[in-house]
Parts: structure tokens; C-alpha cells; sequence
């Protein structure tokens, strides 16, 4: 289990592990991350998390954890008789995808017309 007081780190969405700043990081995305470790394959753990990184404006790790529940998703969905339960969160998790995007727009609009 991650120590989350320590100079811990994540990977990001083009794979490469960034450093984390734990004391800048809200209890839930610690807990969740704990809940990753714990359960890797459980898409909604990453889901959650992203949800709380985009809340916090966080958005490439928000990206990271919704290309991961999305993928997730895509496979319990294919494997299961429950299917509606992952389609909601591979919902979810295509929302969440399309809010980053737009975030990121507004930042490459305000940086390319300098505002």
C-alpha cells in the first residue's frame, strides 16, 4: 500500500510517473487511491477519483483515471449479464472525458489569445 505521506507518485495518461504532492491532496482521492491499490480492476475506484481530480482541477490526472475506468468499463461491459451497470459508468466516464477536453480548450484558447 502506497504511503501517502511520503514522496509518493502516479502515472500519468502518457505513462511516465509524476510526482505527487500528498499534503496538497483532499482525503478522497487518498482513500480511493487506497481503494485502487486494493482492487486495480474495479472501475468505479478510478472513476470516482477522476471525478474528484476534475473537481479539483486536476485535469491530466482526471483524464488518466477516466481512460482507465473507461477501459475498465469497456471490458466488465462485454463480460457480464449486468451490462447496464457498466454501460452507466462507461457513461460516466465518456462525460468525464468530454469535460476534460473541454477544460483543456479553454486553456489553449486563453494562452493562444493571450487572455
Amino acid at each position: 500500500m502506497t504511503d501517502l505521506r511520503s514522496d509518493a507518485s502516479l502515472q500519468n495518461d502518457a505513462g511516465a510517473t509524476e510526482a505527487v504532492d500528498w499534503e496538497m491532496v483532499s482525503s478522497q482521492i487518498r482513500l480511493l487511491t487506497y481503494a485502487i491499490e486494493a482492487e486495480p480492476d474495479a472501475p468505479v475506484n478510478y472513476l470516482l477519483r477522476a471525478e474528484e481530480w476534475l473537481a479539483r482541477g486536476q485535469v491530466t490526472w482526471a483524464r488518466s483515471d477516466f481512460d482507465m475506468a473507461r477501459a475498465l468499463y469497456e471490458e466488465a461491459l462485454e463480460n457480464s449479464a449486468w451490462g447496464y451497470v457498466y454501460q452507466y459508468g462507461l457513461d460516466r466516464a465518456n462525460v468525464g472525458l468530454r469535460q476534460c477536453d473541454m477544460v483543456l480548450d479553454v486553456v489553449t484558447a486563453r494562452q493562444l489569445f493571450g487572455l
